[in-house]
C-alpha cells in the first residue's frame, strides 16, 4: 500500500541571516517535530526556527515523519549557502523515500469454551524495512487496538519489528489498528470455521459490554460499546440473512465457482496519550472587527480550517465570511501537536471555543 497524496514532499528554506533565524515552508503536520529537529541539527535554539504550512494536498503519515530527513537536507543547503532552498520531490522519488504501511505476520493461540472466548495469545512481526522510523509505535497500536470489539478475559501479546532491506516504511492511515483488526477476525473466521460456529451469533456474544475492561486498562461505559446496534443495523440494512441463503442455493447449484457473504465491526480508537493531548489558539481582532485564527492544527484536505471558522462564528456570533485562517506557523501556537489520530479538531477546536469565550467575556463591557 503506497502513499499517493496528491502533493509530493516538498520544503522552501529562507534563511534571514539575522541572528541564525530560518524560515520554513513545508506541508508537514508534524510542524513541531520539524522546528525541533532543525533546531537540533544547526545548533541553533528553537526560537530561531519558524515552521509555516498553509495547508497539506494530503497526508495520512507519508509526511510525518519520513519528510523530516528531505527537510533537514533542504535547512542545512539554506543554511550553508546562506540562500533561500527550494526541494520538490518527483512522485517516483517519493514513493521511494516514504516506504509504505509495512506488512503484519499474525500468529495466536485461543481459548474458546461455550461459544465464549476465554483467551488469547498473539505474536505480531511488523516488516519496518531498513530503519525503525515510526514501526514500534505502530506495533504498539497494533497490540493496543487487537481486541478490536471482543472482550478477553485472559489477553497476552508480544510483538517484533523486522528490519529488511526494504525501504523504511512509515505512519499510514489508522497506524497499526487494520492490519490488527485484519489478523484477529481471521483468527474469528479460523474459530468458527472449525467449531462450526455461527460468525455473526458467535461475534455479537463476545462483544464487550457495559464495565468491562480492556487489556489496557479502559474500562467501557455506555457509548463505547455500541457494537451491538451498529451490528444489528447493518444486517437489517444489507438483508445479510436474505442474501446468506441466497449465496448458499448458488453454492448448491454451482460446482465451479462459489460466493461467500462476511459482516466484520471494527472499533477504531482516536486521539492521543495525554502526554500529546494538549493544543492552543491565538485570535487576533482588527479595527474592522474581522478576526485572525491561528491555531496548532493543520488543514490537511480533511476541511479542518471550516470546522474552526464554523466555531468561532458560532461562538462569537459573527459571519464566518468575517473570520480567517491565513496559515499555522510555529510563532503563531508554539508546540503544536501532530495533526492526526482523527481528533486535531476536537483538540483545535475546543482550543477556539475556549479563546472565543475568552473574547467575549473582555469584549461584554464594550457591547
Amino acid at each position: 500500500q503506497e502513499h499517493f497524496y496528491e502533493e509530493t514532499l516538498s520544503v522552501l528554506v529562507v534563511p534571514t541571516k539575522e541572528a541564525g533565524e530560518m524560515k520554513v515552508y513545508c506541508p508537514t503536520p508534524t510542524a513541531m517535530m520539524t522546528q525541533l529537529g532543525i533546531a537540533n541539527m544547526l545548533g541553533i535554539p528553537a526560537n530561531r526556527v519558524t515552521v509555516h504550512v498553509k495547508r497539506i494536498g494530503c497526508n495520512y503519515g507519508g509526511k510525518q515523519v519520513r519528510a523530516l530527513p528531505h527537510t533537514f537536507a533542504v535547512a542545512l543547503a539554506a543554511s550553508i549557502a546562506g540562500q533561500p532552498v527550494r526541494s520538490v520531490l518527483a512522485r517516483t522519488q517519493d514513493i521511494m523515500m516514504t516506504g509504505q504501511r509495512g506488512e503484519f505476520t499474525g500468529q495466536y493461540k485461543v481459548g474458546v469454551t461455550d461459544g465464549r472466548l476465554t483467551g488469547v495469545d498473539y505474536m505480531l512481526y511488523k516488516n519496518g524495512g531498513w530503519s525503525s522510523d515510526a514501526s514500534s509505535d505502530i506495533l504498539l497500536r497494533a497490540i493496543t487496538r487487537i481486541d478490536n470489539c471482543y472482550k478477553f478475559p485472559s489477553f497476552h501479546a508480544t510483538g517484533k519489528v523486522c528490519r529488511t532491506n526494504t525501504p523504511s516504511n512509515c505512519a499510514f492511515r489508522a497506524y497499526g489498528a487494520p492490519p490488527a483488526f485484519a489478523i484477529t477476525e481471521n483468527m474469528l473466521f479460523d474459530v468458527t470455521s472449525t467449531l462450526g460456529l455461527d460468525p455473526v451469533e458467535f461475534r455479537r456474544q463476545n462483544f464487550y459490554k457495559i464495565g468491562d475492561k480492556t487489556h489496557f486498562g479502559q474500562v467501557m461505559k455506555e457509548d463505547d460499546v455500541t457494537f451491538d446496534i451498529c451490528f444489528d443495523e447493518c444486517i437489517r440494512r444489507i438483508d445479510y440473512n436474505k442474501e446468506k441463503d441466497l449465496i448458499q442455493e448458488y453454492n448448491q447449484n454451482n460446482k465451479d465457482k462459489k460466493r461467500g457473504i462476511s459482516i466484520h465491526p471494527f472499533s477504531y480508537g482516536i486521539g492521543y496519550e495525554p502526554s500529546f493531548g494538549h493544543t492552543g489558539a491565538l485570535l487576533n481582532v482588527n479595527l474592522d472587527g474581522s478576526v485572525v485564527i491561528f491555531t496548532g492544527g493543520v488543514e490537511t484536505g480533511q476541511g479542518f480550517y471550516t470546522k474552526m471558522l464554523q466555531i468561532a462564528s458560532h461562538v462569537l456570533n459573527i459571519p464566518m465570511s468575517k473570520i480567517y485562517i491565513p496559515e499555522s506557523a510555529t510563532d503563531k501556537v508554539p508546540n503544536p501537536i501532530l495533526t492526526g489520530a482523527s481528533s486535531t479538531a476536537d483538540y483545535c477546536g475546543n482550543a477556539v471555543r475556549l479563546a472565543c469565550e475568552e473574547l467575549n467575556i473582555r469584549l461584554a463591557p464594550f457591547k
